[in-house]
């Protein structure tokens, strides 16, 4: 094999502003640091030995990824991005990796390398001080986990993929038999067995016509099955199913909670979580099938913020596991027979589930790291060290159950809940899907000077605004604030984006504004005012939004160039949006359906729909009048408003057009939403991508 010199890069560099340290894989400036993965480093170093030179994509993909056509295009452009990201670098406006195009990249600083002891130009410190942090440093990476090891990035294969929600998996201990609960459309819930290893062989179900039947487990024999029974308003029932008998025992006075519970290895005991009025207790409780007695083996006086739940016997049932939930976190106990229980994590953060491997080791599913981009990540721990990211996900991956046969591992995968459509308004009722991810993708606008589309997605984890083509190609991701950013929408310039976003110091929703050319957010508006669902004023110099004010919300007109604003409303205005004329300024009210205006100098507002119709965001206005979309029993039909009489445009049985705001293109006569899809889940075996865990 060919001798890959990159993958063995070494030494320091000075490369513009940045210190490069090829053996400790990190990029810094003053006292920030960042480490990246050994590919994108081992990229940067042949970039640095070429000395601004241009270096084809193909050498890239020889000397770094030995050639592998089928990974390293993708894993080309996923390293260049990370370089730049941790040179805080843009591909519109390069100054650090420019990209040639149809070719390659070529590194644009003057780089010097540094003698071993000369320190980067960007700081120096006393000797005493750089010993004192080193040894501090050296110690906290002796205690933590490395956060620079290999992320495992999981890809997955469908178990199921039915309409609907399939959740609650258990596999059966010889590894053969998946049970699970199938959420279907209108809420109604059953069990449904179904054997592994045989794709032609679909579902049955226990009882086809059931409903309310949530949470199944199986007997370590496999020819029992339990599960809990939900009754509305009455307390759940846990309901013991022996398949080859076909009777049902009902345990209807255990005060079982409608969660998970899981039967012992040995038989006989089956443990859930359990809530008893008289005792002012809620947790752990273990019931005996024979005698029909329930003790608690942990528990705690009960609180509206506590639960314990998820309970999972270690393979020779000598311990349980279970998550302890308090109020908005969450961690992993372990307790013995004896109700000695120890506590795993202190993350603080929420558990979606956990399971024991066959070897005793415990997987978890948590966001407790940026290793995974904040999407819930396979987690693995043993007691007494430190949680090691076992899997990720770009998409998530939840509720681990572990094939106790084999070791393979089951997770529950959503689908997204959102997604971006075009509505053609030519009276043909066609709608199709525009933009899609795994994730959800909300609020698009377009900017017909920049022919882009503006738009919030969560296919990072978090929210954060995203551009692209009007067709979804050239997707870039605009920030990664990681607080909630939605609501973007374009300048008339196309040179600004204003959005909303938590602010982090005040813990409360505001405005925010984006120059797109330089990457630079600030706020607008008073620091500590609620402002929300932003659209600009024609002239591009100020920002109409709903200001909370206690009990009042408000339409307020806020300037760009400082200042808190001014009141366009005093009594109940919620969204507002200009004419595009400029005389008008229309807008909703938060406590009353239809459509009102005001003229930009100062006449007193009027209602101009008086129809319940229009309604909060779902609504634009045209050259010649106002289009909205509205509920109706036919289904959601989009409706132009041109002086007092109004004409359905299309009408969409089967959409679903989400509370969120529309977008207009008059050149193509074509309406942007979204939509909310009917929810979406599956069961996924967990397989390991090896080759993009190498590139990682």
């Amino acid at each position: 094999m060919t001798d890959h010199i990159a993958l063995r890069p070494a030494g320091r560099y000075q490369i513009g502003d940045y210190c490069v340290d090829f053996d400790r894989r990190s990029i810094a400036h003053g006292t920030l640091e960042e480490r990246l993965p050994v590919r994108p480093m081992a990229l940067l170093f042949i970039l640095v030995q070429e000395a601004g030179n241009p270096v084809d994509r193909s050498t890239l993909i020889d000397r770094v990824w030995e050639g592998n056509i089928y990974t390293g295009p993708k894993a080309v452009t996923d390293a260049v991005w990370r370089l730049r990201k941790a040179f805080r670098d843009t591909s519109d406006l390069p100054t650090y990796i420019e990209t040639i195009a149809k070719k390659g990249y070529r590194l644009l600083p003057d780089v010097t390398q540094l003698d071993v002891g000369e320190a980067p130009q960007n700081g120096k410190k006393a000797w005493w001080f750089a010993w004192m942090t080193g040894a501090a440093l050296l110690l906290w990476l002796m205690l933590r986990p490395s956060p620079d090891a290999p992320v495992p990035l999981a890809s997955l294969h469908p178990v199921t993929y039915e309409n609907g929600v399939e959740h609650d998996a258990s596999i059966s201990g010889d590894g053969r038999m998946l049970a699970y609960a199938q959420l279907a459309p209108g809420g109604r819930s059953r069990i449904a067995i179904m054997p592994l290893g045989q794709p032609d062989v679909g579902p049955s179900f226990v009882d086809p016509e059931g409903s309310g039947q949530r949470f199944p487990s199986w007997s370590p024999d496999g020819n029992q099955l339990a599960w809990m029974h939900l009754q509305g308003d009455q307390p759940p029932e846990l309901v013991v199913w022996d398949r080859v008998a076909g009777v049902q025992t009902r345990f209807s006075s255990v005060g079982a909670l409608p969660l998970r519970l899981e039967w012992h290895p040995s038989g006989g005991r089956i443990a859930f979580s359990r809530y008893d009025a008289h005792e002012d207790r809620c947790g752990i409780a273990v019931l005996d099938l024979s005698s029909r007695s329930h003790p608690f083996l942990v528990s705690r006086s009960v609180s509206p913020h506590f639960c314990d739940m998820d309970p999972h016997w270690s393979p020779d049932g000598s311990q349980l596991l279970f998550i302890r939930r308090d109020q908005a976190s969450s961690d992993l106990f372990v307790t013995d027979m004896s109700g000695n229980a120890r506590q795993l994590t202190s993350d603080h953060v929420p558990i979606l589930g956990a399971d024991w491997e066959p070897n005793g080791s415990i997987l978890f599913a948590s966001s407790r790291s940026r290793l995974a981009n904040q999407a819930p990540a396979l987690w693995r721990i043993d007691e007494g060290l430190e949680p090691q990211l076992f899997a990720a996900s770009s998409t998530g991956l939840m509720f681990p159950e572990c094939n106790p046969a084999t070791g393979d591992v089951l997770v529950y995968n959503a689908r997204p809940a959102q997604q971006l459509v075009g509505i053609q308004l030519d009276g043909s009722n066609v709608m199709r899907t525009w933009i899609t991810s795994s994730h959800d993708d909300t609020d698009p606008h377009y900017s017909a000077e920049l022919d882009r589309l503006v738009f919030a997605s969560t296919r990072t984890g978090h929210q954060e605004i995203w551009t692209s083509q009007l067709d979804g190609s050239d997707l870039q991701r605009m920030t990664d604030l990681q607080s909630g950013a939605a609501f973007p929408r374009w300048s008339p310039d196309g040179q600004s984006i204003v959005f909303v976003a938590q602010n982090p110091q005040q813990k409360q929703r505001t405005l925010f504004l984006l120059d797109v050319a330089q990457r630079q957010i600030r706020q607008l508006g008073e620091p500590t005012a609620f402002l929300v669902c932003p659209s600009w004023a024609l002239d591009g110099r100020s920002i109409y939004c709903v200001r909370n004010q206690g009990t009042q919300l408000n339409l307020w007109n806020i300037p760009l160039d400082g200042g808190g604003g001014s009141a366009v409303t005093e009594d109940d205005g919620f969204f507002g949006q200009e004419s595009l004329d400029r005389k008008w300024i229309y807008f909703t009210r938060d406590k009353t359906p239809g459509l009102w205006r005001r003229s930009l100098r100062g006449a007193e507002m009027e209602k101009l729909i008086d129809w319940g119709g229009v309604d909060g965001l779902t609504w634009v206005p045209t050259a010649d009048g106002i289009l909205f979309t509205t509920a109706s029993p036919a289904g959601t039909e989009v409706v132009k408003w041109v002086d007092g009489e109004t004409k359905v445009l299309a009408t969409l049985p089967q959409a679903a057009l989400g509370a969120r705001p529309i977008c207009y293109i008059a050149s193509k006569n074509l309406l942007l939403a979204t939509q909310v899809i009917e929810a979406q889940g599956d069961l996924n075996w967990v397989r390991f991508d090896r080759s993009s865990n190498s590139d990682r």
